[in-house]
């Protein structure tokens, strides 16, 4: 560091001008002068710039948001990276004073006449993610909640999340289930938007009728395999058959998405009753292989053959139950197919023994095979939607003190981290942004019959966002986890991609607080409401 003392004659002033270039005895004036000049041609180049908008936009100056709780309506939200189905570009989202998207205009435009201006810079602005594979595990069970479970989705940048019925109601299809799911759900905290998905369990045909599904369930799903749910048991594809058979009978049959858990066990199989170490997640892995999917995956698409019937697959872990699924949509057969984050973030070959938090069904399975989904993922464009297959429970429930993975709750807490663990997983493989938003978002949008108000950024949308830090590089910690028990794979491990605001129609329902110097996040306005049936 050069001395500060004003004896020293060799040091130099600012813009490194020597002292006997001085003007008129003062030593530094003509640095003086020319940092002011500096100042003001970049003070006038920078008010032309803010002056110069996109052709369409008005000449205006519009005023900044203040407000920490959020824009007031109406709003104008401004990025350099807006994910689009257009592409992603400097763009200005306006948000009308009803919470949907009145225009999208590219560039950076500035117009106080609408509202105020909220500029997240160079954030990623993309579509409110949407998860069709959520269970809230409400009313029946203490592992989670309408609350806790849309409060961490919001956290995550979720805007939309479908409740499986595991373990709450899961025949779903009854008036009296449907309105006692309805009256906890719409009792709570709703902080993003609920669709119920509704169980179809053997000898329940006769609840299916199209007053039923108008009545609030917009989707229905079914386990081929023990779900470990005493009031959930499975179905035989020839139970199978007659869903399939009797939803082709009901008007609303082309827009009814029947989603099934597919795995096959051979005669006598038992969840817990495995060889090897109780602790082992290995021995864990290889009591459910590869075959089980397979043997399921197959026996749904000779039925969806059979019936055209379109089915959904939820949550594939085998490469060569995917494998089939290709064949089967290049076919044309109407086969949906989602797999789950910890499928794409995770490989059996790294998780420790003692570590039940990682247990989930289908399993998590070895590397090699998370590189063919990867690929079957990027390459071939096989997957639909990715979910997370969010299923929590207590730490008792886990295991968690015994380390036992053979006696542990088949499930992990993912909603909330869905979007940097898929980035941080996809990322090296060159994944875009679009792509990366549709996985996330718009596919399952579209799927579900939603598409006309969510996961899109363009007019007439609602404005539903996720604001996020693809570079920043964060810690998965109890302090920013907001599930009702902070049990997840998940904690402790480091993703790319943070979650900085999430809108519903156009109200921040969470905001990060790192800015403000404070430790954690906080949460703002709940503003969820359950989605009808809009089948009709």
């Amino acid at each position: 560091m050069p001395s500060t003392e004003s004896s020293n004659t060799n040091r130099q002033p600012f813009l490194g001008l020597p002292s006997s270039q001085s003007v008129s005895g003062f030593p530094y004036l003509r640095s003086f002068l020319i940092v002011i000049v500096a100042i003001l041609v970049t003070s006038f180049l920078s008010w032309k710039h803010a002056k110069t908008v996109h052709k369409d936009a008005p000449l205006l100056t519009s005023s900044y948001c203040r407000s920490f709780s959020g824009p007031s309506f109406p709003f104008v939200l401004r990025s350099t990276r807006v994910v689009t189905d257009k592409g992603t570009f400097p763009a200005s989202i306006f948000v009308d004073s009803a919470g949907f998207i009145s225009r999208v205009v590219p560039g950076l435009v500035e117009d106080s006449t609408w509202g105020c201006l909220h500029d997240v810079g160079n954030l990623v602005v993309m579509p409110g993610l949407i998860d069709p594979h959520v269970h809230v595990n409400e009313p029946g069970t203490s592992s989670e909640g309408f609350n806790s479970a849309t409060l961490s989705a919001a956290a995550g940048g979720v805007t939309v999340i479908f409740d499986m019925p595991l373990n709450s109601h899961p025949a779903c299809t009854s008036y009296e289930a449907i309105a006692e799911k309805l009256r906890v759900a719409n009792s709570r905290q709703l902080w993003v938007d609920v669709g119920l998905i509704g169980g179809m369990i053997p000898g329940n045909l006769e609840t299916l009728s199209d007053q039923v599904f108008r009545a609030g369930v917009v989707a229905l799903k079914s386990f081929t395999i023990d779900s470990q749910a005493y009031d959930f048991p499975p179905v035989s594809l020839d139970e199978v058959e007659q869903v399939m058979l009797a939803l082709k009978n009901l008007s609303i049959e082309e827009r009814m998405r029947y989603m099934i858990h597919a795995e096959i066990a051979p005669p006598g199989f038992s969840p817990t009753d495995y060889e090897g170490s109780p602790s082992s997640y290995m021995a864990f892995m290889r009591s459910r292989p590869d075959s089980f999917e397979v043997n399921a995956v197959q026996g749904l698409i000779e039925l969806s053959r059979k019936t055209n019937c379109p089915v959904y697959i939820v949550h594939i872990s085998s490469a060569d139950a995917a494998q089939l699924v290709k064949q089967a949509k290049e076919e044309g057969i109407p086969i949906f197919a989602e797999t789950c984050t910890q499928y794409l973030a995770f490989a059996a070959d790294d998780i420790p023994d003692g570590h039940p938090e990682f247990k989930c069904v289908p399993p998590i399975r070895p590397n090699g095979n998370r590189k063919r989904l990867l690929n079957f993922l990027l390459q071939d464009n096989l997957f639909d939607v990715i979910a997370s297959d969010h299923a929590p429970a207590t730490p008792e429930e886990k295991r968690l003190q015994e380390g036992d993975v053979r006696k542990a709750y088949a499930g992990i807490s993912g909603l909330q981290y869905r979007l940097p663990a898929v980035w941080t997983a996809l990322k090296p493989y060159g994944v875009s942004f679009e792509q990366l938003s549709h996985l996330l978002s718009s596919s399952a949008a579209k799927v579900f019959h939603i598409d006309d108000i969510k996961g899109r950024i363009a007019p007439g949308m609602e404005a539903d966002f996720v604001i996020w830090d693809p570079e920043s590089f964060f810690n998965v910690s109890e302090s920013n986890c907001f599930y009702r028990h902070k049990t997840s794979a998940f904690l402790g491990k480091q993703f790319y991609g943070e979650v900085k605001e999430t809108f519903l129609r156009g109200s921040r329902i969470f905001k990060s607080d790192a800015e403000r110097g404070r430790l954690g996040n906080v949460v703002l306005h709940p503003r969820g409401k359950i989605i009808k049936n809009r089948l009709s």
